[in-house]
């Protein structure tokens, strides 16, 4: 069996460190079942009349334009069915009695997809031929750190968008060819490193919280084993031993203390205990922008932008933005994060990737051409708003939707940048509603104002 999965192995990496089809010089010879698209650059012979004989780019109808014969639709045929095509209507014209005509593809710019992450090269990506996943990593040419990473291909359907999950230590390290399917057109490709979000399985970093939904088991202890939200105090309620915190705990240490606590209440001689997060539920952030479904995700540990960005889509149009993230520092203070979108997935910046905390709120945009506003916290359309012309605090608060139900009513605050110095100007609703003009002050371009929650 070992030598099974070293031969697949060295395969493997035999086909990646291999020439590949994207090899300029190798690629018009290999395109026989490839498909011609609109933007693709082709080559087309006719033997003996240089009159035919043209370097064509496929317009947006799908069609070439020739001496004699016109346009062409050749798009959706590989090169064989275009010759014969471009043949035919030469001989049914009898422009040629016999024409001889080849048709190669020069330039591969129709069939395309998108390649973010670890990768040298990020960005658009031509496919050439039958490509699967060994060849686009030849081609992008990942990181190290990679090869023992995943990548994680949306793919659109006729029902909706699809993620497909690749484990690429499996595929280069174990040579399981299995992880080595197609790419295909319009893909949307994010590469990785090791997945640092566990599935339903006891995690050594994920730290429990408040809501999340955990499977208890004691080994021969069918009334210990059981499945428990867990509630809002951090604590869970097992027979015998009652309340237990579990919140601030990695599964682990969760599981040593249920074992500690059943072992000295004399309940159990030597109990085995595990405890898996079953539903994620504790740790959570706010999206709102470009994305396909804004609202609320869950994190399953360590999460940095790379990874939120897979999971909520839609990199093909944030590419060039920006990620604006805010949280409260250690003192509770709200600060401000900007993400370059555009250095993290087209240039490769890993400076860029940063950690998703739990409680952020982020926000996805293009960048802006115009001047924007950021409107935060407990409003009911949180996120970027171009000024127009001078906006007010209130005006800013309409614009957002309003304030929610959970919205301190008295106070706002404004998180504004001074000689590359954040500062915080509190602005009181009371006094704007009482009449107060001055306290409605205008917000400046890069201004965040953030509607404070009530704790009362």
């Amino acid at each position: 069996m070992r030598k099974i999965i070293a031969l697949r192995a060295i395969l493997a990496l035999l086909l990646i460190s291999s020439s590949s089809l994207f090899s300029l010089g190798n690629i018009a010879l290999a395109t026989q079942d490839y498909v011609i698209a609109v933007d693709d650059v082709v080559d087309v012979n006719v033997l003996k009349d240089d009159t035919l004989t043209k370097t064509l780019t496929v317009d947006e109808d799908g069609s070439i334009t020739l001496p004699y014969i016109n346009k062409v639709k050749i798009s959706g045929l590989n090169c064989k069915e275009a010759a014969n095509l471009i043949a035919e209507r030469l001989k049914a014209g009898n422009f040629l009695v016999e024409p001889k005509v080849t048709v190669s593809v020069k330039e591969f710019l129709g069939q395309k997809v998108m390649v973010f992450g670890l990768v040298k090269t990020p960005g658009i990506q031509y496919l050439s031929d039958k490509t699967t996943v060994l060849d686009l990593i030849k081609q992008v040419e990942i990181s190290p750190e990679a090869k023992n990473g995943k990548m994680i291909i949306t793919r659109k359907y006729s029902s909706g968008d699809k993620a497909i999950d690749i484990d690429l230590a499996s595929l280069i390290l174990k040579g399981d060819l299995s992880q080595n399917i197609l790419i295909l057109p319009g893909d949307s490709i994010v590469i990785s490193a090791k997945d640092p979000l566990p599935l339903q399985s006891s995690d050594d970093e994920y730290v429990i919280a408040a809501e999340d939904v955990l499977d208890i088991n004691v080994w021969k202890d069918e009334n210990l084993t059981k499945v428990l939200p867990v509630g809002d105090d951090g604590s869970i309620t097992l027979p015998y031993i009652n309340n237990i915190k579990v919140a601030g705990l990695t599964c682990k240490e969760a599981e040593n203390f249920i074992a500690e606590r059943l072992k000295s209440g004399n309940f159990l001689i030597d109990p085995k205990v595990t405890v898996l997060v079953k539903e994620f539920r504790g740790q959570r952030v706010m999206v709102f922008g470009l994305v396909k479904k804004p609202g609320v995700y869950y994190l399953k540990g360590k999460t940095y932008c790379l990874d939120l960005l897979a999971e909520v889509g839609d990199t093909e149009k944030s590419k060039g933005g920006k990620l604006t993230i805010t949280r409260k520092d250690n003192l509770g203070e709200q600060e401000v994060i900007n993400v370059d979108l555009h250095s993290l997935l087209m240039n490769g910046d890993l400076s860029q990737n940063i950690q998703i905390l739990p409680g952020d709120s982020i926000v996805i945009s293009l960048k802006s051409t115009g001047q924007q506003v950021y409107v935060l916290g407990e409003v009911r359309v949180p996120g970027p708003y171009t000024i127009q012309r001078d906006l007010s605090v209130l005006e800013a608060l309409r614009m957002a939707g309003g304030q929610t139900d959970f919205a301190n009513r008295s106070k706002v605050k404004i998180i504004r940048e001074e000689n590359g110095k954040k500062k915080n100007i509190f602005v009181n609703l009371d006094k704007i509603k009482k009449g107060d003009k001055d306290e409605d002050i205008t917000l400046q371009a890069g201004d965040v104002l953030v509607s404070l929650k009530s704790w009362f």
